[in-house]
This record gives structure tokens, C-alpha cells and sequence, in this order.
């Protein structure tokens, strides 16, 4: 009888183990996020700045440093392994009642990460384009009420 048991307690770990999920690990594109990101705008300096914090977590920030020298944070932003899935949750500081909303990962290629919540009101759509080591497009885009509209960002490593 315990030879029965063991028998079929071979057999059922070996299916969970023929089963089980793959690990799910971030894009290499995403490792090329780290670092302090800025642009110049008409009246002050944007920046995104980005660490990553473990192996299901980047964390970032963006701010805006005024000409007055003023820093006025404008969102905290994570990148996480959630389940079988990569978003990007961005809790922008005058959107949303300061609440987090999440883009789960759709589209990915070689220097181009796409995130999307077609859900939400604008955004719908958040694209990461790594140009090169230095260089870094943003653009977020959707429908408004207006019609569709795309804001981009140009953003170069300090």
C-alpha cells in the first residue's frame, strides 16, 4: 500500500512540475530604463528618474525643476511582474485623485515597450522608445472627448 501511495505521489509531482507556470521576467529593453532622464521645457527642466528596486520591481519618479529652481513632483511610477503580466502604474499627483492606474505590457520589440489601459480616459497608451543609450522617447496617447491625441515626450540620460 505504500509503495501504492508513493507511486502515485511521484506521478502527481512530476505533472505539477510539467505544469507549472514559467517565470516570468521582465523585457531586456526595461534594463536600459535606470538612470535620470531629462528635458527641456519652456519653463524649466522635466525629469524622470529610474531605479530598479528588485526582480519584479523598477520604481521611478517625475518631476519638474521650474526656472525658479522649484521642484514640483509630478507622478511616482513603478514597473512590475504582476502575475503573468508586466505593467507600468504611474500615480500622477492632479489625475485620478493621486490614485495609481495600471498599463499592462502589449507590445514589445527591441527598443520599444508598449503599455496600455484601454480603459482609462488619456491615456490609453503609454510608449517607451529607447532610441539609443542616451536618448529616450515618450509618448502617451488616446481619445479624448476632443478627438485622439498624442503628447511626446524627448527625454536624454544626464
Amino acid at each position: 500500500m505504500k509503495n501504492r501511495i508513493v507511486q502515485i505521489l511521484i506521478i502527481c509531482l512530476g505533472n505539477a512540475c510539467c505544469y507549472a507556470q514559467p517565470e516570468i521576467k521582465f523585457p531586456e529593453t526595461l534594463f536600459k530604463l535606470p538612470g535620470i532622464w531629462y528635458m527641456n521645457v519652456k519653463n524649466g527642466t522635466l525629469y524622470e528618474t529610474w531605479n530598479q528596486i528588485n526582480e519584479t520591481t523598477f520604481s521611478g519618479q517625475g518631476f519638474k525643476v521650474n526656472e525658479n529652481g522649484d521642484t514640483i513632483i509630478t507622478e511616482h511610477i513603478r514597473v512590475i511582474i504582476k502575475g503573468s503580466d508586466v505593467f507600468y502604474v504611474p500615480a500622477v499627483t492632479d489625475q485620478n485623485e493621486g490614485k495609481a492606474v495600471e498599463f499592462r505590457l502589449v507590445k514589445q520589440k527591441k527598443d520599444i515597450l508598449v503599455f496600455e489601459n484601454k480603459t482609462h480616459d488619456f491615456p490609453q497608451q503609454i510608449i517607451y522608445h529607447f532610441k539609443d543609450s542616451t536618448h529616450l522617447d515618450v509618448v502617451i496617447e488616446g481619445k479624448t472627448s476632443e478627438g485622439f491625441r498624442s503628447v511626446p515626450f524627448s527625454f536624454t540620460r544626464k
